[in-house]
């Protein structure tokens, strides 16, 4: 299949993606978010747009579950508090 090319304008990629302490420390999967985002599709074999779509929706999946992920753990801290709270709140 080969090296996908290279769109040489600049890429747009989801704040969201990573957080900006991660950016200024790039990471591989940093990397492959940027080589996802700067790939011209206008110039991909329909197989290589087929793999990109794949790669692109499960990068969208994997950015929904660590929103998930955030919300559950602000839930737990909520909770933990509470159950704290009526801990103390319960030995008095």
């Amino acid at each position: 299949m080969g090296a996908l090319p290279c769109a040489r304008a600049p890429h747009h990629r989801p704040s969201t993606c990573f957080p900006p302490e991660e950016e200024s420390w790039p990471t591989p999967s940093a990397e492959t978010v940027d080589l996802l985002y700067t790939i011209d599709q206008d110039q991909l074999t329909p197989d290589q747009q087929i793999a990109l779509g794949s790669a692109l929706a499960a990068l969208a999946q994997a950015e929904r579950l660590e929103q998930i992920n955030e919300r559950l753990h602000g839930i737990h801290q909520v909770l933990n508090a509470w159950a704290l709270k009526a801990t103390v709140d319960g030995g008095r």
